[in-house]
This record gives structure tokens, sequence and C-alpha cells, in this order.
């Protein structure tokens, strides 16, 4: 593992404009003052390996991959990966290339707590393999259940100290020399972008890869009154409907918690990490979260 302190480092969602061109691009990102509660941002691109999955069907990608697609569980898919990608603990002391003494809101060895390694989402359907339930009557998007990056370096900061590193694991390289210097070389890109010498915004997507192919059903949707454009798949008297009946759920012993929601669409034409920045502006969220999936993005800004 190699790291590199930055001694002028740029704000997170703007160092994430120099990454946005490369596959995967993920930001989780604090913003606004939060104290100790959310202090930390890390931001990563191009992973080492990718796993998708859909029902059984999961499929490996990247110069990490060890096959293509295959029947399993994709929890015990992820389990191997896990196990086959770890890094010792005792590794990250020490590490090359550290500068600095100071290690205020740093974790005990100095490093911030996340060094690379998975970021991306875990759908709800995943549920299906954990429990014997109905699946849902509609999957129109047909979007992957599970979406994770393996992420070989990535970028930190302290909001509390003002202070930020890039690391490097070096993975997928096996441990040794060659680990060493693909850490050495992943600095030098990471560095070289956030000095304009890399690709840049100009050339990163518009907007995601590809639109998701709607399956042969899709739910009916509403239009939302006062809000043009806006549609949902919920009209106000069906949502009230709803809402009795998990009343009458809960008040029957069936259920205890009901999370009854709903899909509210509307076109744009902004660019994911546009659209980001605006909801970040809207919204500083202590845990918000841009993530470029490929055929979708996610936007995330949320208080938990």
């Amino acid at each position: 593992m190699r790291v590199r302190e930055i001694a002028a480092a740029p704000a997170p969602v703007d160092a994430c404009e120099a990454f946005a061109d490369l596959p995967g691009c993920s930001l989780l990102e604090s913003v606004g003052d939060h104290g100790d509660l959310a202090a930390w941002s890390f931001l990563s691109a191009d992973p080492f390996l990718t796993l998708e999955a859909k029902g059984r069907r999961v499929r490996r990608c990247g110069p990490g991959a060890s096959a293509g697609e295959v029947d399993a569980d994709p929890f015990d898919v992820l389990e191997s990966e896990l196990r086959r990608w770890s890094t010792a603990a005792a590794e990250t002391a020490g590490a090359g290339e550290r500068t600095g003494g100071r290690a205020g809101g740093v974790a005990g060895d100095g490093l911030p707590p996340f060094r690379g390694g998975v970021i991306g989402w875990l759908g709800y359907d995943l549920l299906h393999h954990l429990e014997r339930v109905p699946p849902p009557r509609f999957d129109d998007l047909q979007l992957p259940d599970m979406r994770l990056g393996f992420f070989d370096w990535t970028l930190a900061w302290d909001h509390r100290t003002g202070r930020a590193w890039v690391i490097s694991t070096g993975l997928p390289e096996p441990d040794g020399p060659g680990r060493s210097m693909r850490a050495a070389e992943r600095i030098e890109m990471v560095l070289a972008r956030l000095g304009g010498r890399g690709s840049s915004a100009r050339t990163a997507r518009s907007r995601v890869q590809e639109t998701p192919t709607a399956g042969p059903e899709a739910p009916i949707t509403h239009p939302v009154p006062g809000v043009p454009g806006v549609r949902s798949t919920f009209s106000r008297d069906r949502y009230l409907e709803a809402v009795a009946r998990c009343r009458e759920y809960v008040l029957a012993g069936d259920v205890f918690q009901v999370n009854l929601s709903q899909r509210l669409s509307q076109p744009c034409a902004d660019a994911p990490l546009a659209l980001y920045r605006r909801l970040r502006a809207a919204n500083p969220a202590p845990f918000a979260a841009y993530l470029d999936g490929g055929r979708a993005a996610v936007l995330s800004a949320s208080p938990e």
C-alpha cells in the first residue's frame, strides 16, 4: 500500500469531475458542517473488479475477474471475492510515502478509515435469497439487484482537520514489487487528473451509458398535482387506500411496520453529476453519495 498526503486538495465534488469519465466513479461525501457525525468524504473510480447480480445470475468483470457469469447465490460470490481480495491489517501500518505527523481525526495508524475497498449498492430484491416471499409484480427497469465495485485507490478528506490523502493498495497485482509498482502508478494517475493532466468532465458521459430496457409490463403512473412533469406510481386515492390497508395489517398483528413507497419519475436533461451538484446544494446532507452504475446512477442525500 502507498499513501500520499495532498497539500491543497480540491473539494470532493470538484475532484469528482476529474474522474467522472472513468467507469464506476463513486463519491461518498459529507456535505456541510456536521462535526464528528460525518467528518469524512471518499472518492474512487475505475474498479479492478465489478460484481453485478440479477437473481442468480452473477457477473464478474474487470482485470480482477476470475470468471464471467455464473449461476450462484450472489451473497456466496460476494463472500468469496471479499476473502480473495482482503488485505492484511498489518500491511496498512507504516505505509510508504506518508507525510506529516499530525493524526487528528484519522485512524490509529495515522490513515483514514477507508483506504480502498467495496462501494456500490445492494438492492431490496436480494431478500429473495434470504426469505420466501412473492416477487414484485413489476421489474420494468431491470436494474441489478447488486452492483459492487472493488476499488484499489481512494481519495480521502478529513473535514475536521482539512487534510486529504490519496491511497492505493496496488490490487489486483499479487503481493510484492508488482503490487507496489501498480500502487505508485495509480497514485500518479490520480494526481495527474487532479492537476488537469488527464481526462476531465469534458469527456465524461453526459448521461448514463444506456437506458434500462423496459420489461414486458410496467406500472401505471399518475400525474402529481401541482408538480408539472412528475409522475407517481400511486394516485392520491389509491395511496390513501393503501395506507388504510396497511393500518389494518398492523392492527391485525400481521406486521408491525410498513414502508409504503412510491416511485416518482421525471425526464431530466442534466448529466447525473450535474444533477447531484444541484441535489447537494439544495440539501447539504451529512451522508451524500454519487454512484455511477453504468446503466443507472444513484444520487443520494441522506441524514442517515
